[in-house]
């Protein structure tokens, strides 16, 4: 997974210092912005591997405290706001009780939220709908992320948290993915005493429910 935007960069770093000379302006613009992506994409996942290297260390400190969970959400949702203007898609969150918290680690339950987001995103085609529920139900919390995009074929639902099945395809804008983002949240999950379970049909959509006990 790194090694071939690492290439890409190289590559077209080789080609543009070898021709910069003779390339007109709109191609050197097409290739910065090439590059910009690339880099981006190295970045995040650099970003990933060490976050869960951290977690299989032992390194993660956790800090619970008290977390209203509307404003959370809200503001985890704002950070998506370009995303989903681009694909034109409706995202709601639904709360039965705006003031309705639990006590958590606001940093990994937020990068929890935001890998799930992020994934509902990618693979919710264009104008699509996706939902950002929580109620409580039988001594629990759940919060689920639910899309209702093109879901996920029903042999790989088992091998989604595996790092070494895991399935990995691009969203439906061509997106990439690595599924580290999902191996992630599932790790931060235990760590802060929640789980995490995916239901999926494809052609239909998919949800992520993390679930704290009360």
């Amino acid at each position: 997974d790194l090694k071939s935007p690492f290439n890409g960069i190289i590559g077209l770093l080789e080609l543009v210092n070898a021709n910069w000379d003779v390339i007109n302006d709109t191609e050197k613009k097409e290739m910065l912005a090439l590059l910009f992506a690339s880099s981006e994409r190295v970045s995040e996942l650099l970003d990933n591997i060490l976050n869960w290297g951290q977690t299989q260390a032992g390194l993660v400190n956790i800090d619970t405290r008290r977390v209203v969970l509307y404003p959370t959400i809200k503001e985890i949702v704002d950070l998506f706001e370009a995303q989903i203007e681009n694909k034109k898609l409706h995202l709601e969150i639904e709360l039965s009780n705006e003031i309705l918290s639990i006590d958590t680690d606001v940093m990994l339950f937020s990068r929890i939220v935001q890998n799930l987001i992020n994934n509902a995103i990618k693979f919710t085609p264009k104008e699509g709908r996706i939902s950002v529920k929580v109620e409580q139900l039988n001594q629990e919390t759940k919060l689920s992320v639910i899309d209702f995009g093109i879901g996920i074929p029903k042999e790989k639902v088992s091998t989604i948290f595996d790092m070494n099945l895991g399935f990995r395809r691009p969203g439906t804008d061509g997106e990439k993915s690595t599924g580290m983002g999902l191996l992630l949240s599932k790790e931060y999950a235990k760590l802060i005493g929640a789980s995490l379970t995916v239901s999926s049909v494809e052609g239909e959509g998919s949800s992520f429910v993390l679930t704290f006990p009360l």
